[in-house]
């Protein structure tokens, strides 16, 4: 998925526009002047940030993360990956 307008997006307590597309959670995130489309999988979800899985509960887990989350998207946008940047339960592990 390259960009947010697919998938069901979702309001949510925390003001943020996710979008959930197959159990993944999407977002966007600028980064300078370029809006990066931040994707993070189920597993990662999951096993590396104890969501149960549910749409409340995966959101819950991003925003309980968002530091992270936000610093491995950062680094790999400086990297040269993106704009669409996809965190896995192996980035987190790292």
């Amino acid at each position: 998925m390259s960009n947010l307008s697919s998938g069901k997006q979702m309001a949510n307590q925390f003001g943020w526009e996710f979008v959930h597309s197959a159990h993944d959670v999407l977002f966007n995130m600028m980064f300078g002047d370029t809006k990066l489309h931040v994707h993070v999988t189920l597993d990662a979800l999951v096993n590396a940030l104890g969501s149960s899985g549910s749409v409340s509960q995966n959101e819950n887990a991003i925003a309980a993360n968002i530091d992270q989350i936000s610093a491995i998207a950062l680094s790999k946008a400086k990297a040269g990956e993106g704009p669409h940047l996809e965190i896995t339960q192996a980035d987190l592990a790292a």
